[in-house]
Parts: C-alpha cells; sequence; structure tokens
C-alpha cells in the first residue's frame, strides 16, 4: 500500500500491485479535485494580498532613448535587498514592454554588494533567466568589496550585467542593439 499526504493531513491510498497506471491517476485527479480552492482557503489568500502589500515599492521611470524605451530604478530609500525586489523589477519590465533597467547605485544594498549574502547572484540570475539587461550607475570612486569587483569584471565579458560611473555610456550600452 502506497500514500500520499495531502494538504489538511488527508491521505491518498492506493494499491500499486492491484492498481493501474490508468487507476491511479483517476484516483489523484479525484483527491486533487477535492482540495480546497483559493476561495474556499481565505486566510491563504488574505496572507498572499498581505505579502504582495507589504512588498518593495520600487521607485522607477519609464525611459526613452532613440526610440527605445529602459526603466530607470531610482531613490536609495527602497534598495535591492532580497529576491523578491527583482522579481518586482521583472514584473515593471514586463509591465512597461522592456527588458531594459538602469539601476542608480543607491538601490543596490550592502547585501548586494557583499556576494556572501548570495543576493546579487540571485538577482543576476533572475535577470539571465528573464532576458532582463541591467546596468547599475555608481558615483566614482565609490569603493566595493573585493569579490564585488571581481564578479563585476566577470560580467563585462557577458551582456547582461555591467556597472558604470557615466549614465549616458550606461544608457548607451543598455539600448545598443
Amino acid at each position: 500500500m502506497e500514500k500520499w499526504l495531502g494538504e489538511g493531513n488527508r491521505v491518498l491510498e492506493w494499491d500499486v500491485r492491484t492498481c493501474g497506471e490508468l487507476d491511479w491517476i483517476r484516483e489523484v485527479k479525484a483527491f486533487l479535485a477535492a482540495l480546497p480552492d483559493e476561495d474556499d482557503a481565505p486566510d491563504e489568500t488574505r496572507a498572499r494580498e498581505n505579502y504582495q502589500e507589504a512588498g518593495s515599492k520600487m521607485n522607477h521611470q519609464v525611459k526613452a532613448y532613440q526610440g527605445r524605451r529602459y526603466l530607470h530604478i531610482t531613490g536609495s530609500d527602497s534598495p535591492i535587498q532580497r529576491e523578491q525586489d527583482a522579481i518586482d523589477i521583472i514584473a515593471l519590465c514586463l509591465e512597461h514592454d522592456t527588458n531594459a533597467v538602469l539601476l542608480d547605485g543607491g538601490v543596490l544594498s550592502d547585501d548586494f554588494v557583499r556576494l556572501r549574502t548570495g543576493l546579487a547572484g540571485a538577482v543576476l540570475q533572475k535577470f539571465v533567466n528573464y532576458n532582463i539587461k541591467a546596468a547599475a550607475v555608481i558615483r566614482e570612486g565609490l569603493q566595493f568589496p573585493e569579490r564585488y569587483r571581481e564578479m563585476v569584471a566577470e560580467y563585462r565579458n557577458g551582456n547582461t550585467f555591467r556597472v558604470f560611473t557615466d549614465q549616458d555610456e550606461a544608457v548607451g550600452w543598455l539600448l545598443a542593439p
């Protein structure tokens, strides 16, 4: 006898020896159909809505240069502090039909530049997965940890993420064909 523990501690049982694959699929479908919908679970839905409301509010502007749009993430009051912020940026890109993002240096949190936190890697991997091209503009002379500088040097060979000290140069790279 095999058992599968579902939500609400409900158990789906079937006998592998006597139950054919088609019968098993029917039982699984019936079991899944009996699980509660989002309408039946208002607490879960409410929790999800509260999480989304508590999510980051990225300060952004949609700008155009030579007929191409890009998203400019501004302000240091809402830095990239968690993976969800990358998802928020990706959602904004989709909403505004662009895959180019210009990040003010102030939005790069301490956790982003300290690679041991894994935040930069997670955020940049999400950008790669969704074909988002990002450029960060930082003040000249700003000091970053050695590992972060090594990562920036590696990304310089690619076409996904770069760091600039000049905004016009960053926009030119972002929107280059």
